[in-house]
């Protein structure tokens, strides 16, 4: 029969290899996407304006909304092979924190495609379908 020390000795080997083999997993599914080069970011101040981002990079939109209202900004135009979406926005605050205020609106692009595309987003109540939105942005991507 095996003593305690053996047993407790087997027990944390296959702990330590469960976590190894986990961490490789984690590590090996990460490699699907592309390594960033930079990130480049933008904001209201680029509005009808055109940049250049570098293939692989992380192109940043930060535009001011006030989520309280209703107002959101939607994506209306973009080609996603050539500026991927990583994922949903999000919502960051400005440096006060004050309920009702202004946050900025936040979406994260992969460059994965060379050449020129246009970005544009409208700010609007989605639940009002017949009515021009209050804002539109326009921004055009060069990517090398």
């Amino acid at each position: 029969m095996a003593s305690k020390k053996e047993v407790l000795t087997a027990f944390f080997l296959i702990i330590c290899i469960f976590t190894s083999l986990t961490i490789a997993l984690q590590v090996g599914a990460d490699t699907t996407t592309p390594m960033s080069n930079s990130e480049v970011t933008v904001n209201n101040s680029n509005n009808d304006s055109e940049i250049i981002v570098q293939k692989n990079s992380i192109l940043i939109l930060k535009l001011l909304a006030n989520p309280g209202t209703g107002y959101g900004w939607q994506i209306i135009k973009n080609d996603p092979e050539q500026l991927k979406p990583l994922g949903d926005s999000v919502l960051e605050p400005l440096e006060e924190q004050v309920p009702g205020a202004n946050e900025n609106q936040v979406f994260r692009f992969l460059a994965q495609g060379s050449g020129s595309t246009m970005l544009e987003l409208h700010y609007l109540r989605p639940w009002e379908k017949n009515l021009p939105p209050l804002k539109t942005y326009r921004l055009k991507v060069q990517i090398r």
